[in-house]
């Protein structure tokens, strides 16, 4: 009798244990291949991304490298031949972590010379927050000239040397002040020099001028008195590149 029990029991015992280890293992097969297909997924959507643009026999290609740093560099190769490989676009001396560049001009110079000058575009929400004109020099290896952004760009048809935009400070908010922008149209020439000038009559460049230089030194005065600096920082900057939209630049290319 004891024994009899001792097997239903058992077999009992055998049982669950049975359907537990089966458990366990069905929950490891639907775990790993959950897994295996979100890694897919993963590396689907994170191979790296390349824009392409073809003038005669010169190709650029811009390549965004999907690792740790997230970074974009720039090939040249001129009848299949590389003239520069893999130039590292310093995207994060202004801290982009993203970017789409968008469009593309390779301008000769002289024999193996060019100018390369790369459109992008940073998107938030679906809308563009800002267009950035990145100016390179190509000449035996590639040199970094200049970055100049707007909230906005448009080309001339027929004219590629020739642009326009706004140019946005922004005047932060803190104790007794709101924030404000400072909204200028700017025009942007590209040629031997990288020129550009607000695109207003002096009159109002002046009035400008007299209005938010007021604004900026009574607010920068305000801050000097404060702990945290990291907001006279801004204003410090903001002073820089107001001084500089408000006249006409120009930069050797």
């Amino acid at each position: 009798m004891k024994m009899t029990k001792f097997w239903t029991y058992f077999k009992k015992i055998v049982l669950v244990w049975g359907f537990i280890s089966l458990a366990f293992f069905l929950f490891a097969v639907i775990s790993l291949t959950v897994s295996s297909l979100l890694s897919q997924k993963i590396v689907d959507v994170e191979q790296d991304e390349s824009f392409e643009k073809t003038a005669n026999d010169v190709k650029l290609t811009v390549t965004r490298k999907y690792d740790k740093t997230n970074s974009y560099f720039v090939s040249v190769t001129k009848a299949n031949t590389p003239l520069t490989t893999n130039y590292l676009l310093p995207t994060k001396k202004y801290g982009l972590d993203w970017i789409r560049v968008t469009d593309a001009s390779v301008v000769p110079v002289k024999e193996n010379e060019y100018r390369i000058i790369l459109f992008s575009a940073v998107y938030d929400c679906d809308q563009e927050s800002g267009h950035y004109v990145w100016l390179l020099k190509l000449n035996n290896q590639m040199n970094f000239i200049k970055m100049i952004n707007f909230s906005d760009i448009h080309k001339v048809e027929g004219n590629e040397s020739l642009l326009f935009g706004n140019k946005i400070i922004s005047l932060p908010s803190f104790t007794d002040f709101e924030y404000e922008q400072i909204v200028v149209p700017v025009e942007l020439g590209i040629s031997d020099t990288i020129r550009t000038e607000p695109m207003l009559n002096q009159r109002s460049i002046d009035m400008i001028r007299h209005y938010y230089g007021k604004e900026i030194d009574k607010r920068t005065a305000k801050l000097m008195s404060a702990t945290d600096t990291a907001v006279l920082d801004q204003y410090k900057k903001a002073a820089d590149e107001f001084k500089e939209i408000l006249s006409e630049t120009n930069y050797p290319y």
